[in-house]
C-alpha cells in the first residue's frame, strides 16, 4: 500500500523537552508518512497523550478536538511568571502559606462550566498569528474567553509549595490559566511546575507510545477511535454519487445502527465512505474519506 493511501490515528505518548511539532516531523519522516497532524498542542514542558492524525484522517480533527481530555498537573506556590510555567521569568513572589484544605474547598468551585481567558503564550491564532508570537514581542493582542467545562477536578498530593492535581476537562482549556486562576483565587503567586496529559479521547497514558516505538502497524482505524458514531451501508450502486460526494437518503442504506453521537460512519462495500450527519430521511457528508 502507497504511503499516502494509509490513514487512521497513531497512539504516541509525547516526551517532555521536544515540541509536538517536532515530534510529528519526526514520525512524518521515519515511517515515510505523507500527511500528519496532532490532536491538542502540548509545550515542550509537557508530556502525554498527542493522538497523531495520518494522512486523510487529518479530515476528522474538528471531531476529535470534541472529546474530553485528563491531565495530571503540578502547581508550583510562591511564584508567577509570565508564560504561567516554570520556564518562565519570574515577575512576582509571595509568602502566604496555602493549606491542603484550603486548596481542596476551593477545586470543588472550578467543576462545570466556566469562562477562562486565553493566556499570552497560546497556540490560538489573532489574524491568522499565534498568539505566543505577539506575547514574545511584547505585543497586546484581544484575547476572547471561552466557555469550558471541568468535569472533574481532585487534589491527588500536596506537599507545600507544590500540589498535584488531576482534572477532567472539555478541548480548549488551558490547564496553564487554571493554575493562575486557582492562585488568584487563593491570593497567592503561583506557576504551573509540570504537566502530564493522561488521556485524550480513546486515548491513555496505558495504550500509547514513544516516537521511537511506533510504527505503521500501530496506526488505528478512524472507525476505532470514534467508536460512538453511529454507521450504515451505502447500495453499492451510488458508488459513484458517493465519492463525489453527494447525500444520500434513507432509502439508499441499510443496516442502520446509532451511535452516542448524532454522526455517522457511511460504508461501501465494507470500506469508510465518510463520515456523515443526519437531517430527517437524508445524511448529508461533512468528510468524504475516499479517492
Amino acid at each position: 500500500m502507497k504511503a499516502d493511501e494509509i490513514y487512521g490515528f497513531l497512539p504516541l505518548y509525547k516526551q517532555r523537552g521536544s515540541s509536538s511539532s517536532q515530534e510529528i516531523q519526526y514520525l512524518k519522516k521515519r515511517l515515510g508518512l505523507y500527511k500528519a497532524g496532532h490532536c491538542g498542542t502540548l509545550d515542550p514542558l509537557a508530556e502525554g497523550v498527542l493522538p497523531v492524525l495520518v494522512n486523510r484522517a487529518t479530515r476528522t480533527m474538528r471531531f476529535f478536538l470534541e472529546y474530553n481530555k485528563s491531565y495530571r498537573f503540578t502547581v508550583r506556590f510562591g511564584i508567577s511568571t509570565d508564560t504561567q510555567d516554570i520556564t518562565g521569568n519570574v515577575m512576582a513572589r509571595s509568602d502566604r502559606v496555602v493549606t491542603e484544605q484550603e486548596l481542596q474547598s476551593l477545586l470543588a468551585d472550578f467543576k462545570g462550566e466556566i469562562w477562562q481567558k486565553t493566556p499570552d503564550f497560546s497556540a490560538r491564532k489573532y489574524k491568522g498569528e499565534r498568539l505566543y508570537r505577539y506575547a514574545r514581542k511584547g505585543i497586546e493582542v484581544p484575547k476572547p474567553e471561552r466557555l469550558i467545562r471541568i468535569s472533574g477536578i481532585s487534589l491527588v498530593r500536596f506537599d507545600f509549595p507544590f500540589a498535584e492535581i488531576d482534572t477532567e476537562c472539555s478541548g480548549g482549556t488551558y490547564i496553564r490559566q487554571l493554575v493562575e486562576d486557582i492562585c488568584k483565587r487563593l491570593g497567592v503567586a503561583g506557576t504551573m511546575y509540570s504537566l502530564v496529559r493522561t488521556s485524550y479521547g480513546i486515548f491513555s497514558d496505558k495504550n500509547t507510545k514513544k516516537k521511537e516505538e511506533l510504527s505503521r502497524t500501530d496506526i488505528l482505524p478512524v472507525t476505532d477511535v470514534f467508536f460512538d458514531f453511529g454507521r450504515f451501508e451505502i447500495n453499492e450502486a451510488l458508488s459513484g454519487r458517493v465519492i463525489n460526494g453527494s447525500s444520500v437518503s434513507s432509502e439508499d442504506i441499510r443496516n442502520i445502527e446509532r451511535g452516542d453521537f448524532r454522526r455517522y460512519f457511511g460504508f461501501l462495500s465494507g470500506k469508510v465512505t465518510g463520515v456523515y450527519v443526519r437531517d430527517g430521511d437524508t445524511f448529508y457528508p461533512e468528510v468524504i474519506l475516499v479517492g
